[in-house]
């Protein structure tokens, strides 16, 4: 139902994000462990499903702003004459390439690269959608695959990091209740129980705060960009 690429980019970051309510819902309901395991699992995956469509979209709202915070799509700025992310001769190199795979492209110089930034940036976006199209096997090339899920995963996560924030607060809110509820009625088991969920859904929401930032998506970006177009070195 789901390839590598949806389960892991889509699936789990809307997995992730749902965490808490999940974790919520499981303080709450009543019953054994193993009976709310079962319950909270099987909520969990059917939102998860649902929500990694909505990840997927939310991911792309926020891609073109990423791109434009970060200078440009990560791929077309790596081939830039001034971007010094890649050494001269491997850039050049890439560029000689480029233009085997698109035969009609002339590649810009340094001085017409500076005068007429975005027609530049059309070719190098042309020849990387071609570079795209002959890299698809992942047999051929697994590491491009590995570098753009773990793009599309960070990118998704990002995406829905709103609403993950709203989420997490919410679950807070609601195992706190729940534990003091069991406080008062010196119920010592679920007190445990809460109290554990409760340490754990705040870390998560540090987590979200603290870490998931568009400079972690760009390191991402960055290291799928450099590893599709190393694939010129063997086409």
């Amino acid at each position: 139902m789901f390839d590598r690429y949806a389960l892991t980019a889509r699936v789990t970051p809307a997995a992730i994000v749902l965490l808490p309510l999940i974790v919520a819902v499981s303080v709450w309901v009543g019953g054994v462990w193993p009976q709310k395991i079962l319950f909270a699992g099987v909520f969990w995956m059917g939102l998860a499903f649902l929500a990694g469509q909505i990840a997927r979209d939310e991911g792309k709202r926020c891609e073109l702003k990423l791109w434009r915070e970060w200078g440009g799509r990560p791929t077309t700025r790596l081939l830039r004459h001034a971007d010094p992310t890649l050494p001269y001769p491997v850039r050049q190199r890439y560029h000689e390439k480029l233009v085997t795979l698109v035969p009609a492209t002339t590649f810009p110089t340094s001085e017409e690269e500076r005068t007429a930034p975005q027609a530049a940036d059309e070719v190098y976006e042309s020849c990387v959608v071609a570079l795209l199209e002959r890299t698809r096997d992942a047999k051929q090339f697994p590491l491009v695959l590995a570098e753009n899920i773990a793009y599309g995963f960070r990118r998704n996560l990002f995406g829905m990091k709103p609403a993950a924030i709203i989420l997490a607060i919410i679950g807070i809110v609601a195992v706190a209740a729940k534990l003091f509820m069991d406080i008062r009625a010196a119920a010592f088991e679920p007190i445990a129980v809460d109290a554990t969920a409760l340490v754990l859904l705040s870390l998560l929401l540090a987590i979200w705060i603290a870490r998931i930032s568009s400079t972690w998506v760009k390191a991402a970006a960055d290291a799928y960009a450099i590893r599709l177009l190393s694939s010129c070195e063997v086409l």
